[in-house]
């Protein structure tokens, strides 16, 4: 089974030489727009991560990579920073805020795929689960088709020595800026892609190839400080229901949910698809839960710590 959610931001389809100076033109910064793939064997690490809002949607989302093959992915509520999907060490959490419980991965049982492309006329954010076997984790991520082609771009050189490239969509509905150092593996180091309207925002706060990553980004929280806490539901137990359903809240259910715990507007839309449901006693077992996951995560970033050297006596006879 292999599943996706998707964000469209409706953008035309905006190409590459190769050329650094102390001045560079829109064009010259135009191409050198990124792209990367897990195929890439060239590319030692890769972190891409940023922010996505949209309506009552408001998602922050952290890739990381690194050859041959690790990963982490942690797809969070901005509201409150509360993970929904946290894939890392070949594990995965997910958090089901509807049915209030966590759904936890053995090593390698599910694959991730990730996209950041534009695919006709739109950019498509989405991210993904593949219960397939032998199932690879996968990256798309092109940027280049962000730029190429805006309506009258324009290069502004920095204080720092990087450029500031900026435009509209030939449809101007959107606009574009890019932050880009031409002395980076990655030149491109930030994109803002917003409707002119400011309804629909996606910010790629950080775009990194081959430096250096955490090492806590690679940390899984400890399956048993989940089950002391938290309802805790081992994936390979679920039904084929059940594995559906935790791949919904990961693709956007519990985002919705907890929208509809926030907004009274949008709780009718929530109760005709699913029925009714107690919004009071909603947002406090949520308030309890959340802050237990978050608790729990952030310990997991924390470097280990080494248990205290043991004491020895030494006793003498007489």
């Amino acid at each position: 089974m292999r599943c996706l959610f998707v964000l469209s931001l409706c953008l035309p389809l905006l190409i590459r030489a190769n050329a650094i100076a102390d001045e560079l033109s829109a064009q010259q910064l135009i191409e050198l727009a990124p792209k990367f793939s897990f195929d890439d064997r060239d590319m030692r690490t890769l972190r891409f991560a940023g922010t996505l809002t949209a309506g009552y949607a408001n998602v922050v989302f952290d890739l990381a990579y690194q050859l041959p093959g690790r990963y982490a992915l942690r797809v969070s509520d901005g509201k409150d920073g509360t993970p929904i999907l946290l894939a890392a060490d070949g594990r995965l959490l997910i958090y089901d805020a509807a049915e209030r419980q966590v759904v936890v991965s053995a090593k390698d049982r599910v694959a991730i795929d990730f996209v950041a492309a534009v695919k006709g006329d739109e950019l498509k954010l989405a991210w993904g689960l593949d219960t397939r076997e032998n199932a690879r984790n996968t990256a798309d991520i092109d940027l280049k088709p962000l730029v190429v082609g805006l309506n009258g771009p324009k290069a502004h050189r920095e204080a720092d020595g990087t450029f500031t490239l900026t435009g509209r969509t030939k449809t101007q509905t959107s606009t574009v800026t890019a932050r880009v150092d031409p002395a980076k593996k990655c030149p491109y180091t930030r994109m803002d892609c917003i409707t002119v309207k400011g309804d629909v925002q996606i910010h790629f706060t950080e775009v990194s190839r081959d430096e250096a990553i955490p090492p806590a980004r690679w940390r899984f929280p400890l399956v048993d400080a989940l089950r002391r806490r938290l309802l805790v539901v081992n994936w390979d137990d679920l039904s084929e229901t059940g594995v559906k359903n935790a791949i919904a809240a990961a693709m956007g259910l519990s985002f919705a949910y907890r929208a509809a715990i926030g907004h009274p507007d949008v709780r009718p839309d929530w109760e005709r698809e699913h029925g009714p449901v107690d919004w009071d006693r909603a947002r406090q077992e949520d308030a309890a839960f959340s802050a237990e996951i978050r608790s729990l995560v952030t310990d997991s970033q924390k470097p280990p710590t080494s248990a205290p050297a043991p004491t020895t006596t030494r006793s003498t006879s007489r």
